[in-house]
């Protein structure tokens, strides 16, 4: 039986939580806020007022729910995502889904399942991806993206 799908990210909370599970190296796991922090600050120019690991970790857990712009910025350029994924639903719709098949190509088995279709006619990728998308529907997942 599937697992059942988890509802979207909504808080500024939420989503930075789901952003430092998310968004790391392939065999690595999720980087620590004071990573983060070292990471942004390399990024700044001199004399630029530094984000902090306890900044980070106030954000993701809701102790603080207003913060700069200018944090939003240097959160949203480490992680690779438009300011907007912090207040848009449909951007953060658009990038949780990219981010979900990034890591699924993290997998080996899915990896190898798209490697194998090197060389293979769009006919018979169309085919493939037919037969996935029934698969899903058999197991009550919905299409996936595409």
């Amino acid at each position: 039986m599937a697992a059942e799908a988890e509802p979207p990210p909504r808080t500024l909370a939420d989503k930075l939580r789901h952003l430092v599970a998310t968004v790391h190296p392939p065999n690595r796991g999720p980087f620590s806020y004071r990573e983060i922090a070292e990471e942004i600050r390399t990024r700044q120019q001199p004399g630029e007022r530094a984000i902090s690991h306890t900044q980070i970790a106030d954000l993701c857990a809701g102790r603080s729910s207003n913060p700069q712009q200018r944090t939003l910025v240097l959160l949203a350029g480490f992680f690779k995502v438009p300011v907007a994924y912090f207040f848009d639903e449909t951007v953060e719709q658009q990038q949780n889904q990219q981010m979900e098949m990034i890591a699924a190509l993290r997998d080996t088995q899915a990896q190898q399942l798209a490697l194998r279709l090197n060389g293979l006619s769009p006919k018979s990728i169309n085919l493939v991806a037919d037969l996935i998308s029934r698969v899903r529907e058999w197991e009550g997942l919905d299409d996936g993206p595409r």
